[in-house]
This record gives structure tokens, C-alpha cells and sequence, in this order.
């Protein structure tokens, strides 16, 4: 069910559609047009691309109780019989890709080949993974815990909690169906709510879901900005949370650091800062935001850096070799520039890019980069490498812990002593141990050829789990695995 409408053009807003549970709900409220931001590479004022209704309260209570009515047959199906219907709902989504990566550049901007990574190697293979996942998830029987209990078991089973509640970003609309379909995998419904900038990808990973046969109002779409994420959230019936979003929603935004000591691997830390910078624009919330760089390397760094941003293909993001689209909003935009201006006037340099044309803003690096600008403070959210000169590992990790919020963090060294040791100074909110050739990349840490990684959740559904009635409840495996976090259960 889909409340709230999205059509190609704003010539299809069309007209009310009241039936509950159907398989369509139109929004009723006033309309939001999604505009191209990169319409013929030469942005002016832009062309409106989708139009969506937004949901009123009335719609946002009617897609919640349609889930929650749903939910109650399909919490009684058995494991297997989940699979199989979201086996062919993933599959159904694999067919259509690329029709929805191309919705994806259209409405945000990303490059195909990044829209293409969303769609095929995070969703479908995160989805996929989830329902292997809760084909052996399962309950425990564990042995008395101290002597009083000695004739005791404690037995736990896992339930479903209900209703699930996603809000999902404009800059990855579709990756949150994959921790949809860990809901919907351990026996809950879900309420979807995706960005207002980027309503159509999500709308047709639904309709997919529904060609391949999931129950009528399982899965239920809904349209609109803040108002109506406030009411999904704040709704008595909604179980649980799974969102990416701003400061103001909770996820406390993004500004971590990239540290680069005397030891480290160069090119591989330029490749990182490169990937970490200048991926999808800058538009990741845990993007290098502050890059501190040893005076040993950071000549070497900078020239490195500098040669390969100026390099980077920018231009039309559908065109299959642009490696640099467009800023998404105008807003993004003005922020960047302001940024810019602010670093520039406080003694920064600018080695390469700084320039705008329409939308597009050329790939920055910044040298010079001191802690009182708002570059190093804030988050910028655009295509920028801001580089900080340091001269100890202990200088860096000061200026790495001096910010309000980090959210991620890299560090590049040959030393395993150090990398630890750094790794547990710092204080970022998803930090991840990098050495050698381990690479930071804009969705966080990524495992390179020749190490390992930890791979920061990106949502936080709220609760993760619930005891039921019992003086031996046990919540040891309340988050631990994929399924569990994205699907929500009563532990």
C-alpha cells in the first residue's frame, strides 16, 4: 500500500484514493515536486522530475493499522515460508535495478555506477544475507545461572514486536529495504517513509515487493517531510525504529577525522581520502570530514591528493564515466560555499577546485585548515578534502576528539600498538581500527585486500528487543547479528 503518491511528472498527481487496505493509497496532502539536479549538466532552476502528495494523519493512521492487521497472519507463517515470498520480492527488486538505479541519479544526483552499488552490492546483498540469517536464528536453553536455580532452565524464544517504522535518507533512498526485509523476515510489518527528495526509487522497490506476492498491506509506503516522520514515530502502534537521518533525527551527523601518521601507507591513504571525500559528492554523513595529516608525509600527501581530485571526471551522472555529480540542494550548496569563503578568509589554501557551476562544485582540496574554521568544525557535507598539518600522533588525536559529533574515523599507520592505541582514544560513534592498506571509504570502513574491518551500523532501530513476562529473561542476543537489529524481536 502506498499513501502519499509518486508519479513521474507532476502532470500525475492524480486524485484520492480512500480504500484501506488496497494496494494504493494517494497522499491528499499538498504537493512535493523532487527536481533533477543535474537536468542537461546545466543547472538553472531545474526540472521537477517526481511529484508526491504528502500523507495526512489520517493516512499515516490507516497504513499503520493496515500493517498491524497483516502482521497478525503473517507472524503465524513459518520461517520458510517468509523466504520464500521475500526470496522472490529480492529477486523481483534484482530485475529491476537498473531501472532503479537510474531513478536513484536522477532524483539525488549520485553517479549510476554509486546509485548501481546502493542498489545491487548493499541492498540485495544485505537483504539476502538477512533472510539466511533468520533461517537459523532461533531461541536458547541455558543452564542454571548460580546455585538457587540449580532445577531451573532458561528458555527464550524470540517474537516478532509488530509494527516496524523505517525513514529512510535521500542519499541512500533504497538501502533501508534491506533491514525491511529483516522486519518482515522475523514476522513484523513495516511503515515506510522515504525522503521527500527522493520519493520514487523507494516507490518502486514496493511495487516490486508486491508483484512477487506480499501480503496486501505488509509493506506500506507513506509520503512527506518531518510532520510526517514525527507521526510515524510518535505512533502508539509502531513497535520499533530504523532510521538514518539528521542531527535533529538522532543520528548526530558527521564530521570524522582521517588521520595519516609518519608511518603510514601514502597512496593507500590518498586512495582512502579520495573514496572518503569525493564519493557521491561529500553527501555521506560519515565521509572524512577533517583530514590531519604528519608533517613528515604531508607534503607528499597533499601533491598525491591534489593530483587526483583535479582528475576526477564531473559532469552528467548518468553518463557511465562521470566519477563527480552534482550537489543535491541548493541549500547543500550555499553551505559549501559559505564553508569555502570562511576557510579562505581565515588564511586556508586551496590547491585544487573551489569553483561552482550550477550545482556542480568542483572536487577542493584545502591546505592550511585550522581548527577555527567551520570547515573543521562543522560538517560540510560536499566534495572537500580539508587538511589539517600535524606533528604528533598525539596532536592528532586532540584535534580528532575536538568536535562536537564525529560518527566515523580513520587511522593510517604501519603500527598495530599505534593503531590501537588511537583507535580507542578517539571518540567518534562508530570507530573502526585501520592499518596499512586499510581503506576508509564513504559508507565507513571497508575491508581491503589485506585486512579486516568493522562496518558501522548505519540505523538504530529502537527497542532492539523486549522480555517477555519472566524472572529469567535473557537478552544476551538483543542486537548482535543483522537480522536481529534490522528485523526487531521480543527477546
Amino acid at each position: 500500500m502506498t499513501l502519499g503518491q509518486c508519479r513521474c511528472g507532476p502532470e500525475h498527481l492524480g486524485a484520492i484514493n480512500e480504500a484501506i487496505p488496497g494496494p494504493t493509497q494517494l497522499g491528499s496532502g499538498c504537493a512535493f515536486s523532487c527536481v533533477d539536479p543535474a537536468p542537461a549538466i546545466k543547472i538553472d532552476t531545474g526540472d521537477v522530475v517526481s511529484t508526491v502528495g504528502y500523507s495526512t494523519k489520517r493516512q499515516v493512521d490507516a497504513a499503520v493499522a493496515a500493517a498491524k492487521q497483516a502482521q497478525i497472519a503473517w507472524a503465524r507463517t513459518t520461517v520458510a515460508e517468509r523466504a520464500g515470498v521475500l526470496t522472490a520480492a529480492v529477486d523481483a527488486i534484482a530485475e529491476r535495478s537498473e531501472e532503479i538505479s537510474r531513478w536513484i541519479t536522477t532524483e539525488t544526483g549520485k553517479t549510476i555506477a554509486e546509485s548501481r552499488e546502493e542498489v545491487i552490492d548493499v541492498t540485495l546483498t544485505i537483504a539476502r544475507a538477512s533472510i539466511e540469517d533468520a533461517r537459523r536464528f532461533g531461541g536458547t536453553n541455558r543452564p542454571a545461572w548460580n546455585e538457587s536455580h540449580k532445577n531451573r532452565r532458561t528458555h527464550t524464544i524470540y517474537q516478532p514486536i509488530g509494527v516496524a517504522g523505517f525513514i529512510s535518507p535521500w542519499n541512500f533512498p533504497v538501502e533501508m529495504v534491506a533491514n525491511c526485509v529483516g522486519a518482515l523476515m522475523m514476522g513484523n510489518a513495516c511503515v515506510w517513509k522515504p525522503s521527500e527528495w527522493a520519493p520514487f526509487g523507494p516507490q518502486l522497490l514496493v511495487e516490486a515487493f508486491t508483484s512477487a506476492g506480499l501480503p496486501q498491506g505488509l509493506t506500506n509506503l507513506i509520503y512527506g517531510g518531518p510532520e510526517t516522520g514525527e507521526l510515524l514515530v510518535t505512533h502508539p502502534d509502531v513497535g520499533f525504529l530504523a532510521f538514518i537521518g539528521s542531527t535533529a533525527v538522532g543520528e548526530l551527523g558527521g564530521n570524522g577525522p582521517l588521520i595519516v601518521l609518519d608511518d603510514a601507507d601514502v597512496d593507500a591513504a590518498v586512495d582512502a581520502a579520495v573514496a572518503s571525500c569525493f564519493y557521491m559528492a561529500g553527501q555521506v554523513c560519515t565521509s572524512a570530514e577533517r583530514i590531519l595529516v604528519h608533517s613528515a608525509v604531508h607534503d607528499e600527501f597533499v601533491q598525491k591528493l591534489t593530483a587526483r581530485a583535479a582528475a576526477l571526471t564531473v559532469g552528467d551522472p548518468l553518463d557511465e564515466s562521470t566519477e563527480l555529480g552534482p550537489v543535491s540542494e541548493k541549500r547543500i550548496l550555499a553551505k559549501i560555499v559559505a564553508h569555502v569563503d570562511d576557510a579562505r578568509d581565515k588564511g586556508a589554501t586551496i590547491t585544487t577546485g573551489g569553483g561552482t557551476s550550477g550545482q556542480f562544485h568542483e572536487a577542493t582540496v584545502l591546505t592550511g585548515v585550522t581548527r577555527d574554521m567551520r570547515i573543521h568544525q562543522e560538517e560540510t557535507f560536499g566534495p572537500f578534502a580539508p587538511i589539517v598539518k600535524v606533528d604528533s600522533a598525539a596532536q592528532a588525536l586532540t584535534l580528532a576528539n575536538d568536535a562536537d559529533y564525529g560518527l566515523s574515523m580513520a587511522v593510517f599507520t604501519s603500527s598495530l600498538t599505534t593503531a590501537y592505541e588511537m583507535s580507542e582514544g578517539l571518540q567518534p560513534s562508530t570507530p573502526g581500527r585501520t592499518i596499512g592498506s586499510w581503506q576508509a571509504r564513504s559508507a565507513g570502513i571497508r575491508k581491503a585486500e589485506s585486512a579486516a574491518s568493522s562496518e558501522p551500523m548505519r540505523c538504530a532501530p529502537l527497542p532492539t528487543s523486549r522480555p517477555l513476562a519472566s524472572p529469567c529473561c535473557d537478552r544476551s542476543a538483543s542486537g548482535l547479528t543483522l537480522s536481529a537489529l534490522a528485523g526487531g524481536y521480543r527477546s
